[in-house]
C-alpha cells in the first residue's frame, strides 16, 4: 500500500474503506487508540447506509 498509494484515487467511500489497513494497524501508525481512528474514519468516510441527520435516525420512532 505504501509503495502504490492507489487508495487516493478511489471515489467510492466503501471501496476506499476496503483498501485501508485494519484499524489496529492505522492506530499504531499514528500513535492513537483504535477507537479514535474509528471515530475519525467515520467522520471522513461516512457509511452510505447511516443517516447523517440525527432527527432522521429516529424518524421510525415517530
Amino acid at each position: 500500500m505504501l509503495a502504490k498509494p492507489d487508495v487516493l484515487t478511489c471515489s467510492e467511500p466503501e471501496a476506499l474503506r476496503a483498501r485501508l489497513p485494519a484499524l489496529r494497524v492505522m492506530a499504531e501508525l499514528v500513535d492513537a487508540k483504535p477507537e479514535t481512528v474509528c471515530r475519525v474514519l467515520g467522520q471522513l468516510l461516512p457509511r452510505g447506509s447511516a443517516p447523517s441527520d440525527g432527527a432522521a435516525r429516529w424518524a421510525w420512532a415517530a
